[in-house]
């Protein structure tokens, strides 16, 4: 084959494959070689990219070629120049800056020697903030892994922190890099600082500033760069200022408008939206035409205008939608972007293009376009078999997502990172007080937090899915910041500081995330309680205050500091505890602000913690009466003691084992341990008088006698007691309980600790410390106690009864018995579950949302709708979720109890306060003490360790302290959050305000049925949050090998340089820590072959697990868990519970399905009869009546704890209300007759003298039955019969001086029917009838007739005489009238209202007013030319007055008006036969013809003004 031929084959005409080559003779990078042909290849990579980007332009905007370009490394040395590309004053380059390259161009990037140029042109395409662009998607790819090596030109100063860190390559979607390995700088000298003028510094200072890969920043403005022309770059993205630099470089491009978005060469949006939108926000649509080449001529190809930018690229996938009008079904769908117009009109060809163009445009109103999200336009890059080699802690990858969209992701396998540190500035080291400088070869120095460097990073959301990489070295392999996520597959960790790094969470939430509400605090659960009144007390209380004070004024109320108190009633749903009693006046102090109604009189519960006793053994009788003061022997001189004797003296107690007679001369013993003789008599030492209990029947010093029981531990409580039922002769001879306390040491007033260490320090029977001692001279065990309180005759304050020694020593009953009954403690139950330990929130999700979610372990807390970025102070998040209602969408809101937990616990020290760890998760639950239970532990101060970076300890702000609770210390901090608004938030110590959060333990169960009992709400209103989901690690089949040896060097790693073993949590944090919420998750193995999964690791040797990071119950002096979680239990036969003290409790629902027998007493909160297939009814007890808004169904049953004699049981529900029922003293009740299934036909009768009573308004109501009463009925109020009433006695009388009969209602009475002899009245007084009387017969009147008071008719001798008449209706005036002919002695008429016509006659009365149509005036007196003239007050006199030409003259009956004014006109200029009528004044004139005018005329005494033509001013 010919040589051209060959070259030929070789050659890619259209760029897709570049050569780089630097070792070939024939290599060049001159500006007349394209590189696209391996007999001729490039020398640098550079100059090959700078070619890739040339070779995509495409004439017309935003249609260039992506995805297009290979370049292939031949093996060799690369040197890249990765400077930011800027000049030695740090002003980036602008297109201006880049000269047209040509044959003199200087691509040089080392000199003849081998040294770098710092003045090659190929840097001035670089990044603003260093690195080189790889554009267009172009692949990079190497022949050989090992033999092709890059090294870095510039490496940022680690110790100038203005230079920031910086890239080697800066790549875009779609790249591929394969088989080529980074190293170092080269020896021969790099750039440490941007503004450098020669790459003059020696690389051998830490690298870690520079990443081998990192986005090119496509989305953000340059703005805190400034251009070579000294104007920030506020509207300049990093990737557009490349390609108008290369558009500015090489001729074949039209050079740069000025204008970016006009320029024909721009970067593609799939440069720097990875792989696709994450999120398709559509673009409105204003128009869409197919004419747009000319009017009226329709084609196949669609033009569209949007409102805003698009963004799109030629081939881009769209999705058009809403398009109406002509042929709209061909517009709408799925398309590929053929051509693009402008940055807001692109075009595509629409369905069916072979059938023709449509026959006009559609409309766009109400259209989008939106990019497909289900699309591969875009790729990840990806970076597969690539190596890194450091020995100065060179960075391997970023993705970081603030600088690209869509799913910023990339993708990376088998990039084996080694990059070891040898810079000892990179360490600190911990002398004992602080840090100071370490070294990289010291095992026992660790990472300078700004110095640590990382393989595979991700931050901002994006993503990483890694498989098959190897990290060895570095500070951190793997991390994610911000919301990154990195899956992880069989990869491995080795050497360096720490596997798996997650720290922050995502900027915004998902939508799904924001539809949650907290509403209240869950705390603990109090321990139980019973209440009883404080008797002889009341109590005042104003409503937000603290202070509560007694009647009487006195503090033997006995209510004490640390109690808890109730008001008004003993089931009241709030309680307070009690914080200071003051010891005079007893005023009570209140741990928060009294929330009930302001009063005085109040009573007041007081409550007393439930105790169990906790049986013990017998005690001796005998032994015990030995070591008593009480009745005991005293020493004498000379005298005789029998064997078995005791004495006390001193208040020390003796025996003699075989008697004796004592020395004439010696004085009592005194010895405190063994023997002294006397006499004959050997005294042994036998304790402290009345400080020996000794045990029935333990008489083995090897058999040690019970010391635990039920899980408590004799002596650990604090200040403990040991109780005994006696018989005491005193008091009838009645079982009596008598008591002592407990000594531990021994000792006379025990501290605290001496009872906690019992437990704490697993003591046993024998132990120095232990309760429970052997006494060698009696054979027998026994228990300490106090001689002040076993030894009292009278009732202790600490015990509260009197002592054992003294009442065995004293009580006959006692002289020969030989033990008493069993002991017994007493002990506080706690059997609340885990989470009742804990405060939780209570969180609520709005089904009403049309996109919503249950939330999510792991994710973060925030306000709803803040600004990008964690709102508040701390990091807080979900850890654990019970899920009390289920979310049913549009049905029933999402109900959860969660438990929040801190995630930012930082350390104090200034060298590591950069990190930011969770609170330590394995002490979530507050360690148990059952012997001490704590209802509400106070807060724990979580400490992150100085040292062992990542430790966090739960601590009293000094020393480790497991019994603290560190949900209580998340929420505490939680709530006085500014952002929260909350009333603790500006008032941490106020809780005496209204609406303050008192985080204590509270009454009754988890539940919604007792919120407003258990549960506080954070404020008025709910607090709108939104969940952000954390960043995560996710890594399968990792392995870990030598990792968290110090600085993470082979010098300090390898096994056989190992300077420590680390501890089980050393070993934890160094696989992986979790910061401000971060997860990390995990399966692998570690050096030793151990197994990780999740939270659980697997010894490889003995398969036994361990779990990890997992909170469990820890319970004082167990070594293991006594608590253990199942999900089922299976038992095939039975469960035996051996305890008859202890409860057991079972939190969730039991379901029985066969006969259930209880033996003994059934206690339950409320009982529900009847199944799920079946009518069912509730039967509670209730202290006190149910409210309203006590929940119920029909049927349900409220039974009163507490009836009254005679009153009602209870209260059953129906329609939605509580009624009384149920009678109680039943007793003289009985009801007769009935048989069978029917009701009863008998009688209710009233036995033994029960009566009726019907009280207030009730009624007696009998139906049709007969009614008998044998005695005499007494009515006190009114009788209502609804028939007749038959009085067969013949009187009805009453006692009343007055009585009324039928007084109201009735309108028609009938009285004596029947009479023939009917008496009204007596024979003295008055008879009224009070309306019409009708008599079918005669009326006689005695003497007169008397109308009201007026006596009318009146009879004397026989002479009826008519009186007081004042009035006459018409028939009767019409009668007299008819009677009477005239009137003429009528000399008055008060009033006529009619009257008809007058005839004849004279008026001779007063004035008619002029309102009956007179004038109101007497005209008797008128003068000549007088006249009436009115006005709006009437009528007057008056005559008409003359003035200037008017004369008046006044006759009789007449009157003369005269013209004295104008009687001649003379003609003015231009009028004619003018004239006057001298009688009337009036003026005649005629205009002259030659004055006529089209204008108008004016007359006026003044000079003209204004007007138009034509118009006459006549001058008056």
């Amino acid at each position: 084959m010919a040589l051209t031929r060959l070259k030929n084959v070789f050659t890619s005409k259209t760029g897709r494959c570049l050569y780089v080559n630097p070792d070939d003779f024939d290599a060049s990078d001159a500006f007349d070689n394209r590189g696209n042909s391996p007999n001729r290849p490039f020398k640098t990579i550079q100059r090959a990219l700078i070619e890739s980007a040339r070779f995509s332009y495409r004439s017309g905007q935003f249609n260039d070629s992506f995805e297009s370009f290979t370049i292939v490394l031949y093996p060799g040395d690369y040197v890249l120049d990765n400077r930011p590309g800027s000049n030695s004053s740090g002003k980036v380059f602008l297109p201006d800056d880049i000269t047209e390259l040509n044959t003199s161009t200087n691509f040089d990037l080392q000199d003849a020697s081998g040294n770098p140029n710092p003045n090659n042109v190929l840097y001035r395409f670089n990044s603003a903030e260093g690195g080189i662009i790889v554009p267009r998607g172009t692949s990079i790819v190497g022949m050989d892994l090992r033999k092709t090596k890059l090294r870095p030109l510039y490496v940022p100063d680690p110790t100038a922190g203005a230079i920031a860190r910086s890239a080697i390559f800066r790549i875009t979607g779609g790249c591929y890099f394969w088989q080529f390995s980074f190293f170092d700088g080269p020896n021969t000298g790099v750039y440490k600082d941007p503004t450098q003028p020669l790459a003059s510094s020696p690389p051998t200072f830490s690298h870690h500033k520079l990443t081998c890969f990192e986005y090119a920043d496509g989305v953000n403005n340059l703005s805190t760069f400034t251009g070579t022309d000294n104007n920030a770059l506020t509207s300049t993205k990093d990737l557009d200022l490349y390609y108008e630099k290369i558009a500015k470089a090489f001729a074949d491009i039209p050079d740069s408008t000025g204008t970016q978005t006009a320029d024909e060469l721009q970067a593609r949006v799939e440069e720097s939206r990875i792989v696709g939108p994450q999120t398709a926000g559509p673009a409105d649509i204003t128009t869409i035409e197919t004419d747009f080449v000319s009017a009226n001529v329709f084609t196949t190809t669609a033009e569209v205008t949007t409102t805003i930018a698009h963004n799109l690229s030629v081939g881009t996938p769209v999705l058009i939608s809403g398009v109406t009008g002509t042929a709209a079904d061909r517009f709408n769908g799925s398309y590929f972007v053929s051509e693009i117009v402008s940055p807001t009109k692109f075009r595509y060809i629409i369905k069916d293009p072979g059938t023709g163009a449509p026959a006009g445009n559609p409309t766009a109103v109400g259209s989008q376009v939106q990019v497909e999200v289900d699309s591969v336009d875009s790729a990840s890059p990806y970076i597969f078999n690539i190596s890194l080699r450091s020995t100065w802690g060179q960075c391997g990858m970023h993705a970081d997502g603030s600088k690209a969209t869509g799913f910023k992701s990339m993708v990376v396998a088998q990039f084996t990172g080694v990059s070891l540190q040898k810079d000892d500035n990179a360490f600190i080291k911990w002398n004992g007080s602080a840090y100071g400088a370490g070294s990289h070869t010291d095992g026992d120095s660790i990472y300078n937090q700004s110095y640590r460097n990382f393989h595979v990073k991700c931050s901002n959301d994006s993503i990483i899915q890694a498989v098959s990489v190897f990290a060895v070295g570095f500070a951190d392999h793997f991390v994610a910041l911000s919301g990154g996520d990195q899956s992880i597959t069989n990869s491995n960790s080795n050497f360096g500081s720490c596997a798996l790094r997650a720290k922050g969470f995502k900027n915004k939430p998902f939508t799904q995330d924001k539809a949650g509400q907290i509403t209240h605090i869950i705390p603990p659960q109090k321990l139980g309680r019973t209440y009883a009144i404080v008797g002889g007390y009341t109590f005042a209380a104003t409503q937000n205050n603290l202070t509560v004070t007694p009647t009487p004024a006195n503090d033997q109320h006995g209510i004490v500091a640390g109690d808890y108190i109730k008001f008004i009633q003993d089931d009241a749903q709030e309680s307070y505890k009690v914080t200071t009693v003051n010891s005079g006046n007893g005023v009570l102090t209140l741990n928060r602000g009294y929330r009930g109604t302001t009063g005085t009189g109040i009573t007041v519960y007081k409550g007393t913690i439930n105790e169990i006793p906790v049986g013990y053994v017998a005690f001796d009788v005998g032994n015990i009466k030995k070591n008593a003061t009480r009745n005991n022997g005293t020493h004498a001189q000379s005298t005789t003691y029998p064997a078995g004797g005791s004495i006390v003296a001193g208040g020390k107690a003796y025996y003699t084992e075989n008697g004796g007679t004592t020395d004439p001369s010696l004085s009592a013993p005194t010895h405190t341990s063994g023997s002294a003789t006397d006499g004959s008599v050997i005294w042994e030492y036998i304790g402290e008088a009345d400080t020996r209990l000794y045990l029935y029947g333990y008489g083995s010093q090897a058999t040690k006698p019970p010391f635990k029981l039920q899980g408590f531990n004799i002596g650990a409580r604090k200040q403990d007691k040991i109780y005994v039922s006696l018989i005491d002769s005193s008091n009838a001879s009645t079982p009596t309980i008598f008591s002592a306390q407990i000594s531990p040491d021994g000792s006379a007033s025990p501290a605290d600790s001496a009872y906690t260490a019992v437990t704490a320090q697993q003591f046993v029977p024998g132990d120095p410390n232990h309760p429970l001692q052997w006494d060698d001279v009696l054979n027998s065990w026994y228990l300490r106690v106090t001689a002040s309180t076993s030894g009292s005759s009278t009732v202790q304050q600490s015990t509260g009864y009197e002592g054992i020694h003294y009442h065995l020593g004293d009580d006959a009953f006692y002289n020969n018995a030989l033990f008493t009954g069993a002991g017994f403690m007493r002990r506080i139950p706690d059997n609340r579950s885990s989470r009742d330990r804990t405060y939780r929130i209570r969180y609520v999700v709005d089904s009403s949302v049309s996109l919503s979610r249950d939330p999510i372990n792991g994710y973060i807390v925030q306000p709803r709708n803040v600004p990008t970025g964690q709102s508040y102070g701390s990091v807080y998040y979900i850890y654990d979720i019970e899920i009390e209602k289920p979310l049913e969408k549009s049905i029933q809101n999402g109900i959860y109890y969660c438990t929040l937990l801190k995630g930012s616990i930082s350390p104090t020290n200034a060298s590591v306060n950069n990190f930011s760890f969770s609170q330590n998760i394995n002490d979530l639950y507050p360690t148990l003490d059952k012997d001490n239970p704590i209802e509400d532990p106070d807060a724990t101060v979580s400490v992150a360790s100085n040292t062992t970076v990542g430790l966090v300890t739960s601590t009293d702000g000094s020393i480790e302290d497991k019994s603290r609770s560190i949900t209580k210390e998340a929420i505490a901090a939680y709530i006085e959050e500014t952002r929260n608004n909350y009333v603790n938030a500006g008032n941490p110590n106020s809780p005496q305000l209204a609406n303050y959060i008192t985080l204590e333990a509270r009454d009754g169960n988890a539940e919604e049925l007792d919120l407003l009992l258990r549960m506080v709400p954070v404020a008025p209103t709910p607090t709108d949050t939104e969940l952000r989901r954390p960043s995560i690690l996710r890594s399968g089949n990792h392995t870990f090998e030598y990792v968290g040896f110090g600085p993470g060097n082979y010098s300090t790693g390898l096994p056989s340089v190992q300077n420590r073993v680390l501890t089980e949590a050393e070993t934890l944090i160094s696989q992986s820590q979790k910061e401000d919420g971060g997860i990390a998750f995990y399966s692998g193995l570690n050096s030793n072959g151990d197994l990780f999964i999740g939270n659980t690791k697997i010894s490889s040797v003995t398969g036994e697990e361990a779990n990890l990071d997992t909170p469990t119950l820890s319970i004082v002096g167990e070594t293991a868990n006594l608590r253990p979680t199942f999900d089922e239990i299976i038992v095939r036969d039975k469960i035996t519970i051996e305890s008859n003290t202890l409860e057991t409790e079972i939190r969730g629902k039991l379901r029985v399905l066969n006969e259930t027998a209880v033996e003994s007493k059934l206690t339950v909160n409320d009982i529900t009869v009847g199944g799920s297939s079946e009518s069912s009814k509730n039967i509670d007890v209730f202290g006190s009546a149910p409210t309203s808004q006590t929940a119920g169904d029909n049927g349900d049953w409220k039974l009163l704890e507490l009836p009254t004699r005679g009153d009602h049981l209870g209260f059953y529900y129906t329609g939605g209300e509580w009624v009384k029922f149920g009678l109680t003293d039943t007793g003289n009740l009985h009801i007769s007759g009935g048989s069978g299934f029917n009701d009863a036909t008998g009688d209710l009768q009233f036995k033994n003298g029960l009566g009726v009573d019907i009280q207030s308004t009730g009624t007696l109501n009998v139906n049709s039955g007969a009614t008998t009463l044998g005695g005499t009925l007494s009515v006190t109020n009114n009788i209502t019969a609804s028939s007749d009433i038959a009085i067969n006695g013949g009187d009805l009388t009453t006692n009343q001086s007055t009585f009324n009969l039928i007084n109201s209602t009735a309108t028609t009475v009938n009285i004596a029917g029947a009479g023939t002899d009917v008496k009204i009245g007596a024979t003295t007084g008055t008879t009224t009838i009070r309306n019409n009387l009708s008599l079918d017969g005669g009326l006689t009147i005695g003497s007169q007739l008397t109308v009201g008071s007026s006596e009318v008719i009146s009879d004397s001798s026989g002479t009826a005489t008519l009186k007081n008449i004042d009035a006459l209706d018409a028939t009767t005036e019409s009668t007299i009238e008819s009677a009477i002919d005239s009137l003429s002695n009528l000399t008055s008429a008060g009033s006529l209202n009619t009257v008809g016509t007058i005839t004849t006659g004279t008026w001779n009365a007063s004035t008619i007013g002029r309102s009956y149509g007179g004038t109101g005036i007497d005209t008797s007196t008128l003068s000549n030319g007088q006249l009436l003239i009115g006005s709006s007050s009437g009528f007057a006199k008056g005559t008409l007055g003359s003035t200037t030409g008017i004369s008046i003259t006044n006759g009789a009956n007449s009157i003369t008006i005269n013209n004295t004014g104008v009687t001649s006109f003379a003609n003015p200029s231009g009028f004619y036969d003018g004239s006057v009528n001298s009688t009337t004044g009036g003026v005649t004139f005629t205009i002259g013809e030659s004055s006529n005018a089209y204008g108008r005329r004016y007359v006026s005494t003044s000079s003209p003004s204004g007007g138009s033509n034509g118009d006459i001013w006549f001058r008056y």
